[in-house]
């Protein structure tokens, strides 16, 4: 089936079709988000099933998130700036968002969490969560006691580089999640290697096929810094 985006008739409170906010002339930094969600019964997504679409340092710091499947009310979607390590755990000493919904949330619905706001079925988990004008990361997965890293990854987005790094050394930098595949269900955003911007959305088609969407949205030529 094809998705269409935005949904006016699919929205609730909190949550907007995608028309995503203009951003600001690009800046050169260093940054990488990753967005992540635990759930503590069987895994209710897969990877891309919610993606990254929009990505703010600020003020106020702000991230985008497209429901591109189903997301059962109750699912912990859990957003972190930490990077992802080599052997797919997240580094510490970053802040933890949890998005979770109170009814199910359909395909090719947007919510925003933005600081300083009040953002509907937002809460932190741990403290500390923002977008970092010097560098971050916002990375998307739910828990699975199965693996070693207790995480099934489900969407990451940097713009730290135009590419993943091989381990998250310091706060600037995110290794690729396992599980995850550049082009499908993980974007680098960055200018080059080593050169990212404060913010970025993506301004690709907004009708698809779940799997043109993703692919759409996973394509760094389709965002704007």
């Amino acid at each position: 089936s094809r998705l269409r985006t935005p949904t006016p008739a699919h929205a609730r409170a909190g949550m907007r079709a995608l028309t995503l906010p203009r951003t600001r002339p690009s800046h050169r930094l260093h940054a990488c988000t990753c967005v992540a969600l635990l759930a503590d019964a069987a895994l209710a997504l897969s990877p891309g099933d919610v993606a990254v679409i929009g990505i703010s340092a600020g003020p106020p710091a702000a991230v985008d998130l497209l429901a591109l499947g189903t997301v059962p009310a109750g699912t912990a979607v859990r957003v972190t700036d930490a990077g992802v390590r080599a052997d797919g755990s997240l580094r510490a000493g970053e802040g933890i968002l949890t998005w979770e919904p109170s009814s199910d949330v359909e395909a090719g619905t947007v919510v925003r969490w933005a600081s300083g706001a009040t953002s509907p079925d937002f809460s932190e988990t741990q403290s500390g969560f923002s977008v970092a004008t010097g560098g971050d990361s916002v990375v998307v997965y739910e828990d699975d006691s199965s693996v070693p890293q207790g995480m099934a990854f489900v969407f990451a987005a940097t713009t730290a580089s135009s590419d993943f790094d091989e381990d998250a050394l310091d706060d600037l930098s995110c290794a690729l999640p396992p599980g995850l595949e550049v082009g499908a269900s993980a974007v680098a955003l960055g200018l080059s290697e080593g050169i990212s911007v404060a913010e970025a959305r993506y301004d690709g088609p907004r009708e698809g096929t779940r799997e043109e969407l993703r692919a759409h949205i996973a394509d760094p030529s389709q965002w704007l810094p």
